[in-house]
């Protein structure tokens, strides 16, 4: 089985969907965003709070139940990929 570059993608797209506009003020999960607000941030974040957080966090387990073979190498690539992609989404790529 070859890299799922498209898992990377989707789940990235996801995550900064649901954070920057489903859960904003006004939409339709503001509800469930508000709720989960009264949590800890360590707890929030992860669950919704924080793109890049919700996004890594649904990266690792994504990998976890997707995956026949475990590789720690390949996880933590999955997860970091993940997250790059969701930077590149929120900041674009700029020069240096």
């Amino acid at each position: 089985m070859g890299y799922d570059w498209l898992g990377n993608i989707l789940i990235a797209i996801f995550a900064y969907t649901y954070v920057n506009v489903l859960a904003t003020d006004g939409m339709i999960f503001c509800w469930l965003d508000k709720l989960l607000s009264n949590l800890p941030d360590w707890l929030y974040k992860p669950l919704g709070g924080c793109d890049v957080c919700f996004g890594g966090q649904l990266a690792l387990w994504y990998y976890l139940f997707t995956t026949g073979a475990y590789d720690p190498i390949q996880h933590i690539f999955f997860t970091t990929t993940t997250i790059f992609i969701i930077h590149i989404l929120k900041n674009g790529i700029k020069k240096t």
